[in-house]
């Protein structure tokens, strides 16, 4: 699923600011059963760290790379509680 889709044409006189300014996704990760994700190239992936903590500490880092432009970070937990 896109996280931007744009069902127009750019060049339509009755769009507004149809070309949108932002940087692509640059990865993504999919559920394999219930403790595994790979990568986009289909490669398992294990952080050396639990799962919810090492996803808060790349989104705090892409926070940080990114606080003097606007963005939008989605950032969903697969496991809410370490317990």
């Amino acid at each position: 699923m896109p996280g931007f889709a744009l069902y127009s044409d750019p060049g339509d006189p009755a769009m507004v600011e149809a070309e949108l300014q932002f940087d692509v996704m640059d990865r993504m990760f999919r559920a394999v059963g219930n403790f595994a994700v790979e990568d986009e190239e289909g490669d398992r992936f294990r952080p050396a760290e639990y799962m919810t903590d090492y996803l808060t500490a790349e989104a705090l880092k892409a926070i940080e790379a990114n606080r003097n432009r606007p963005f939008f970070l989605y950032v969903a937990y697969s496991a809410p509680t370490r317990h």
